[in-house]
């Protein structure tokens, strides 16, 4: 009987594999010059070019050694557009094979191969490759930075001043005080300055909670590069103390990047998560006498499977992206956003909708002004004349500014010293006029800020709330202070 059990065992697994085996056998991968139309990434390859440059990052050792060359990596294009069995064919070394292999895991946005009019797998290959890099020194868990008259300098024997900055040779972030010290034929001498290594802590209640980590001077202000992390410590945002000094970059979750803004150029380049191009977008100045004053411009858009949408300013949009239904937070639904560019601006009719039927708007615009609209939030409608309303100051710019001037105490110290200049705070409006999150953005002297900070302060309750489509919403508000002795 155990013997009659075991042989129908058997033969139901034999019976079972020849099934799997043979269903598999079904789809075959095939070569390139097997199929009637090859697979390819959707937009061509200069859409995976610019992935590539997008969202490939250099390891640290690879930056210290300036590892060049090429990783080459082979996959198989599945019927669905996916890239699987990711490896590698030839390596550079395995920190560049990893971060090859990574990056290319992603890149989940081909066109399936076609054969006899069906789509069918495909095997691919494609070189990932890594350019030279700055010159990255590294010693006993330092990053180091030459200087020779405050200017980056690829030659240690004559620099005159280094940055000494520990990091984690596997994120590349840091992880102690930076110092900065005198140098004499490429030997770290004299400590003439240190900033402490830094971390805040920022809690919210609509948002990410988020660790910011960085480096401090004694007035307060972030010096160098600051990183903002999510509780499960990856990467949200990296930015410039000085934020003409290299771009603003935002990251999903998985780690690709979401946002990059040029605060030089007033560029923004936005990304889906699989790494494929959302949307480009140009500042454009309402006001010849004030750079701040205007706003983005869309220049091109594309859909998840990159499709172009919008060219020139000009075409139809169509936007998913997954949302906290209205009638349960906790549950996610897809909200569906579409309308009309023109020129670069919103035109006409604009309608969003979510899957689950809790929330829905209308609204017409003409060249990028809202005209008004009506939301829907499971059954209530609202109507409204701005579909997004910045928070204001009880009275307006003017009664603001009147007292901020009847408010602010100028410090005797920097008074007596001539000190001058703006300092810029910042701090979030919550949806009952009220103030939180103050922060100093850039400072101009201690005392100054210190005072910038206080009277902003007081502005607490004094606040119209800002809203979106009707609805109050927490706005994060930036105010530059100026401080100027006759």
């Amino acid at each position: 009987m155990w013997l009659r059990s075991i042989v129908s065992s058997c033969l139901t697994l034999f019976l079972t594999s020849s099934c799997f085996f043979s269903a598999w056998a079904q789809e075959p991968v095939y070569q390139p010059f097997e199929v009637d139309s090859v697979a390819a990434p959707r937009g061509g390859l200069p859409m995976l070019n610019s992935f590539l440059k997008t969202h490939l990052d250099k390891p640290f050792m690879a930056r210290v050694a300036n590892a060049t060359g090429r990783v080459t990596v082979k996959g198989i294009v599945e019927t669905d557009g996916r890239l699987s069995d990711v490896q590698i064919l030839r390596g550079l070394r395995p920190d560049c094979d990893q971060e090859a292999l990574r990056v290319m895991r992603h890149a989940n946005f081909w066109r399936p191969a076609l054969k006899g009019g069906k789509p069918v797998r495909q095997a691919v290959t494609y070189p990932v490759t890594f350019q030279a890099n700055a010159p990255v020194y590294y010693a006993q868990g330092n990053s180091m930075m030459y200087y020779k008259d405050d200017v980056l300098s690829a030659d240690p024997a004559t620099a005159d001043k280094v940055i000494i900055l520990p990091v984690d040779t596997t994120t590349g972030l840091p992880t102690g005080d930076l110092r900065i010290c005198k140098a004499s034929k490429g030997v770290p001498g004299k400590e003439v300055a240190r900033f402490p290594f830094t971390r805040v802590h920022s809690e919210s209640e609509d948002m990410d909670s988020t660790v910011m980590i960085g480096h401090k001077q004694p007035d307060g202000d972030w010096i160098g590069m600051i990183y903002t992390l999510r509780l499960d410590g990856s990467l949200l945002k990296t930015e410039s103390a000085d934020r003409n000094e290299s771009p603003t970059t935002y990251y999903h979750r998985n780690g690709q990047v979401a946002l990059q803004e040029d605060n030089m150029t007033k560029r923004r380049v936005a990304y889906f998560s699989s790494g494929l191009l959302k949307r480009t977008q140009q500042w454009v100045i309402d006001d010849p006498n004030d750079k701040m004053v205007g706003s983005y411009r869309v220049d091109m858009e594309w859909d998840s499977t990159g499709r172009q949408l919008v060219t020139n300013g000009n075409g139809h949009s169509i936007n998913h992206q997954w949302v906290a239904s209205s009638q349960d937070k906790a549950k996610q639904t897809l909200l569906t956003e579409e309308g009309d560019y023109l020129n670069g601006f919103q035109h006409g009719v604009w309608k969003g909708q979510t899957a689950d039927g809790s929330y829905q708007y209308e609204e017409r615009y003409e060249q990028g002004q809202c005209l008004g609209g009506k939301t829907t939030i499971n059954g209530q409608t609202t109507t409204y004349s701005e579909a997004l309303k910045s928070p204001e100051f009880e009275g307006g710019q003017k009664e603001m500014y009147a007292f901020l001037a009847q408010n602010i105490t100028y410090p005797v110290d920097a008074q007596r010293a001539g000190i001058m200049g703006k300092v810029f705070v910042s701090f979030t409006v919550c949806t009952d006029g009220s103030l939180c999150d103050f922060k100093l953005l850039r400072g101009v002297h201690k005392s100054l800020d210190r005072e910038a900070l206080r009277v902003v302060k007081r502005m607490n309750k004094l606040w119209k709330p800002g809203s979106q489509r009707g609805k109050p919403i927490r706005v994060k508000y930036s105010l530059p202070i100026a401080f100027q002795l006759g």
